[in-house]
């Protein structure tokens, strides 16, 4: 027994998988993920799982796990396959959101997966259960250039220190999340819930903005965005701008 992450409720555990199984069954599944934590103070620790679907993370419960967020794997599956694989897509705006909630929710269990754990805030996960994206996150899309050896994971976490302009003193921690599965890359940005969605208008730094989409969008978004993906240096640095910019985020109202 135990507190479900987003429900609330006392009632029986189970064990989430971070990346769904079903990615097992795909060349993506077959390689190992390489993952790093970056703390605040920019110090970093990394390690090696053997494979995407053995990540896991008892942090929900049983109802939780087979209802909502099966069915949200469920409705991801059709656009992240051929995402992975590189086909070029139009991406509806229905498929947006579906795609976007994924992504937040992947992070979220992410965050809960690693040692020591790093939450994401109330508001996040209960939004993300009531079936919305959360007003605090952020999502952009990005193809990802398979460095040798191929289909070889990589997923980033990193706390990020923020003060609005308006009071400095105001310091609060964002969690920004990057994910490479196959050619899909994703990053996550979990702002501090009390603050406006304006700050979630940082951009990623101007030579990368043709091939980073952020999501969702009114428009029909095609896939994969710009010329060429990104590799690992252009993520982290995309990732890190997000960092940098922090300082200077936009106050509430």
């Amino acid at each position: 027994m135990g507190i479900c992450l987003f429900c609330g409720c006392d009632r029986k555990m189970s064990k989430e998988h971070v990346l769904p199984q079903w990615i097992n069954a795909t060349p993506v599944g077959e390689g190992p993920v390489t993952i790093q934590r970056v703390a605040q103070t920019g110090e970093s620790s990394a390690y090696t799982a053997p494979r995407a679907a053995a990540i896991t993370a008892r942090a929900v419960c049983e109802q939780c796990n087979s209802g909502w967020m099966s069915q949200l794997e469920g409705a991801a599956r059709p656009w992240l396959t051929p995402m992975m694989e590189g086909q070029q897509l139009q991406l509806l705006p229905d498929a947006h959101d579906v795609l976007a909630r994924w992504a937040v929710k992947t992070a979220i269990m992410f965050l809960y997966s690693t040692s020591p754990p790093v939450g994401a805030e109330a508001p996040h996960r209960s939004e993300l259960r009531d079936g919305r994206l959360p007003s605090g996150a952020g999502v952009w899309l990005a193809a990802y250039r398979a460095d040798p050896p191929a289909y070889n994971s990589w997923i980033r976490a990193r706390e990020i220190e923020m003060r609005p302009d308006a009071d400095p003193a105001e310091i609060r921690t964002a969690s920004a999340v990057t994910l490479t599965l196959g050619c899909y890359a994703q990053h996550v940005l979990l702002m501090p819930a009390a603050w406006s969605g304006r700050a979630l208008e940082l951009l990623a730094p101007a030579p990368l903005r043709p091939r980073v989409t952020r999501i969702p969008s009114p428009a029909v978004v095609s896939w994969p965005p710009g010329s060429e993906g990104l590799g690992v240096a252009e993520l982290e640095r995309h990732a890190d701008a997000f960092c940098a910019a922090g300082y200077s985020t936009p106050a509430t109202g």
